[in-house]
């Protein structure tokens, strides 16, 4: 080995923006004198300076150099440790001699902050202010910076997008802050609010920068505004209250409109600031100092106009007028109900049964005592019952538009509730008897029946069941009926009546004068 080199210290650490010296020795091992030369790698070049890049070392000497790192106070020189490497050459023989070091650059921290627009404006028409602060960050390395509002009233309300931001070296960051008043007066003073933006580096607090703008609080008026609006406002309805005001006619109404001859119609007035209203018929005055607020009733024989003034001293207001038509009342005939019929005499509660009806020269037709409203086009209407058993009397008022009325019949209708049990079949076979049988079958059958009787010329047989036959001796014609009854003791009746045949007469029967007879058994 002819020759060896030895640094002062591996670790060089360095201020971005200053210089900083590192010592290294170089032993000429050789039996000659030598020349070396000194570079540096790994870092940029303008990092570093080599005052002596060439010198030569005696045979058998050591011989110290220096050289220097310089990395500039930008954001580019990033704090941290950089690795480089030291080189040596023997210019006599070639050889090289490598050694290694690291570079390290400490941080510094440096950002500012700029806030745009510096004067917002808040009032009636602007409820929201939006300051842009732009934050840069001239140091090297990152910053995770705080924000923070204030203002020295505590007067202002700061809406923040976030409670931190994070910013590379050497970039910007804009935030938008919403700021406005904390309490917003309809009424005060218009006032001027200078407030601050700030930011604090999280992990060292002494990293700081703030910027400055203000708000101006427009309120929607001023005391002294809303003061001589007040003065202006009391001078006007002074001067409306106590202004002389023209009569006025307010209204001028007549009841009724068209009346016979002679008929009576009222005239209703209302004025105001007047001291009496004159009327006038076809301009003829009728009433010449009526008071501001009146009525009167004036008898008409002919169509005309009334004519109503408002009168204070010389002033008069705008006339009104109204309307009367005499009219002739028309001759009506009288009303009449031509036909009326119900054929259901006989329902049960709440049953419906239909009305037919006709009426003639009338408007309206009602069916008592329903109050059932009749349609005098029509001819039939469907009626519900009452819900009460009952006899009811059933009449028609008819009405003409004279207001004349007539009245039709009365139709008794019986509501009464029906039985539930129904005779499906009562027949009596033959329903002629030949005297010489003197018998006949009777078959039956009710539905909804609890039990049943037969009635065969008055004297009453009790049927052991709804449903069944039985025969009976017949020796003369007889009435013979059929009672069902259901579980309400309503009862349901068929009748028929069993005819005994005349006897034939025999030419020998009429010497014995011995005529067959028929008996009931």
């Amino acid at each position: 080995m002819s020759f060896a080199v030895r640094l002062a210290a591996d670790m060089i650490a360095s201020e971005a923006g200053s210089t900083t010296p590192l010592d290294l020795e170089v032993a000429n091992q050789s039996d000659q004198t030598d020349q070396y030369e000194l570079s540096i790698e790994g870092l940029d070049p303008e990092w570093t300076a080599v005052p002596v890049p060439v010198f030569a070392v005696s045979a058998h000497d050591l011989q110290g150099q220096k050289v220097f790192f310089k990395p500039p106070r930008t954001s580019e020189s990033l704090a941290g440790n950089y690795p480089f490497v030291i080189r040596v050459r023997s210019l006599e023989s070639g050889e090289v001699r490598l050694t290694q070091g690291v570079l390290e650059i400490r941080p510094y921290h440096s950002v500012s902050m700029e806030i745009l627009p510096k004067k917002g404006v808040y009032g009636p028409w602007r409820r929201t202010n939006i300051f842009r602060a732009t934050i840069i960050n001239l140091g090297n390395c990152e910053e995770t910076l705080q924000l923070f509002g204030s203002d020295p009233e505590d007067a202002l309300a700061y809406d923040l997008p976030a409670d931190q931001i994070t910013i590379a070296p050497g970039q910007q960051r804009e935030v938008a802050i919403t700021v406005n008043p904390v309490q917003r007066r309809a009424l005060s003073n218009p006032r001027l609010h200078g407030f601050q933006i700030s930011a604090r580096s999280v992990e060292t607090p002494s990293v700081y920068c703030a910027a400055q703008a203000q708000l101006e609080h427009r309120p929607v008026v001023s005391p002294g505004n809303f003061m001589l609006f007040l003065i202006a406002v009391g001078l006007m309805v002074g001067w409306w209250a106590f202004r002389p005001m023209p009569p006025v006619l307010d209204a001028f109404q007549i009841d009724p409109a068209v009346v016979p001859p002679g008929g009576a119609v009222r005239l209703t007035w209302q004025s105001s600031h007047a001291k009496s209203v004159k009327v006038l018929f076809n301009d003829s005055v009728i009433v010449s100092q009526g008071a501001p607020r009146g009525t009167t009733t004036i008898n008409v024989d002919r169509s005309g106009t009334f004519t109503a003034i408002a009168v204070r001293e010389t002033r008069t207001s705008a006339p009104s007028i109204v309307s009367v038509t005499v009219k002739v009342p028309e001759v009506l005939p009288p009303p009449e109900v031509t036909a009326f019929e119900i054929k259901t005499r006989e329902v049960a509660p709440g049953e419906s049964f239909f009305v037919s009806y006709r009426v003639k020269d009338a408007i309206k037709a009602t069916l008592s005592p329903s109050g059932q409203i009749l349609d005098p086009k029509l001819e039939s209407i469907q009626v519900e019952a009452p819900s009460q058993p009952g006899v009811v009397r059933y009449f028609i008022v008819a009405e003409n538009a004279a207001g004349q009325t007539a009245k039709s019949r009365t139709i008794n209708v019986n509501v009464a509730a029906k039985p539930e049990a129904n005779i499906v079949v009562f027949r009596a076979d033959p329903m002629e008897v030949d005297p010489l049988v003197g018998k006949c079958k009777i078959s039956w059958q009710i539905t909804g029946a609890v039990r049943a009787e037969l009635v065969v010329d008055g004297q009453t047989l009790a049927l052991e069941t709804t449903e069944g036959e039985m025969t009976l001796d017949v020796t003369k014609t007889v009435p013979v009926v059929l009672i069902g009854y259901d579980a309400n003791g309503l009862t349901v009746k068929k009748s028929a009546t069993i005819t005994l045949k005349a006897p034939i007469v025999r030419p020998d029967d009429s010497t014995t004068g011995n005529p067959g007879t028929g008996g009931l058994r």
